[in-house]
């Protein structure tokens, strides 16, 4: 089992647009990489499969209510990293 990372999420509070970092991946593993955003109510309102060797994600949160989200990145539905950011 991999262990639980910190993503970055930037800028936070964001208002319009998050980027999460997820850079340190390591892309040799065998499975599908993915992220979900989920709301306070721990709903997930995101879903998405990241492009193998990327590192980066823009998301569009402007029609997001304002709270706190959290990012979690997946591997074969198992997280793998976990980051927290606010929309203003």
């Amino acid at each position: 089992m991999e262990k639980e990372k910190v993503l970055k999420a930037f800028p936070n509070p964001a208002s319009d647009v998050v980027t999460v970092d997820y850079g340190f991946t390591d892309w040799s593993k065998d499975g599908t990489v993915s992220m979900e955003i989920v709301n306070e109510l721990g709903q997930v309102i995101h879903q998405q499969a990241l492009p193998q060797y990327s590192g980066f994600q823009k998301l569009n949160i402007s029609s997001y209510p304002s709270g706190i989200y959290t990012a979690y990145i997946k591997r074969n539905r198992s997280v793998v990293a976990v980051a927290k950011f606010a929309k203003q």
